[in-house]
């Protein structure tokens, strides 16, 4: 069997608002200044001609790729830039998150503002058991607004498995539906239709976590095991239901 989850929801401990490296001026934040500055101080010419466009807006687009790399909807419309590294930098991890609401009541797997997915030490450890090194776990510091002490840390969750082992022969003809695209599909978010979602064992194999790679709504998806050991240790994760295995 395989478990989905859609996006996580924006309440109810499953959410965090804030900046990361604190807020910068309007629908931006410390961390975007920072990359937007690294652009312009050490990246090559040759490097920064991959982002430059007839605006000369090229620290602009680096900083948004390289945010990219970090969102939970990394990837999501499968477009990126040609040339551009895809692999995370180390000066490209964000140095804290500065929280504007309750860390204590944030679950195992959750977002921070961005949105970036987030868990806690114990569900990390529980994924790396049954996966080990195949998912990206950035440790960051949580402060609050105008704190400069941490007051906690978890970490940024990349999920770095992304998989197409979805069956529209044998998923319900309710439980999606084609875009303009014929390539990809919108999956139903109510859980009586996502249980009629259907995939491919012979293509997902022995994944534990992955994102389907062909919806355009979001779908993170677990393996039975996975699901089994988060539920038997009672750790807080955004619902999620069962759907079939073919």
């Amino acid at each position: 069997m395989v478990w989905g989850m859609n996006h996580p929801p924006g309440s109810n401990g499953f959410f965090l608002p804030g900046e990361f490296e604190g807020a910068a001026g309007i629908a931006s934040n410390g961390w975007r200044q920072r990359l937007m500055k690294h652009f312009v101080d050490h990246m090559p010419v040759g490097e920064q001609a991959i982002f430059q466009d007839e605006n000369n807006a090229g620290a602009h687009w680096y900083a948004c790729h390289a945010v990219n790399k970090f969102s939970i909807r990394r990837n999501i419309y499968h477009t990126s830039l040609e040339g551009a590294e895809e692999r995370i930098r180390d000066h490209e991890r964000p140095l804290y998150f500065q929280a504007r609401g309750n860390l204590e009541k944030l679950a195992s797997l959750a977002t921070f503002s961005g949105p970036v997915l987030t868990v806690d030490e114990a569900l990390r450890s529980f994924i790396e058991w049954v996966e080990p090194n195949v998912h990206t776990f950035v440790p960051i510091e949580v402060r609050r607004a105008r704190d400069s002490a941490a007051v906690g840390s978890r970490y940024i969750l990349v999920v770095e498995r992304r998989i197409d082992s979805f069956s529209e022969v044998q998923s319900d003809a309710s439980s999606f539906k084609h875009t303009t695209d014929p390539s990809y599909v919108w999956h139903a978010k109510k859980a009586a239709s996502m249980r009629n979602l259907a995939f491919r064992r012979e293509v997902f194999g022995d994944a534990h976590l992955w994102i389907e790679q062909r919806f355009c709504s979001y779908l993170l998806c677990m393996s039975d095991r996975l699901q089994a050991e988060i539920s038997d240790s009672g750790l807080r994760i955004p619902r999620h239901w069962p759907m079939k295995e073919v």
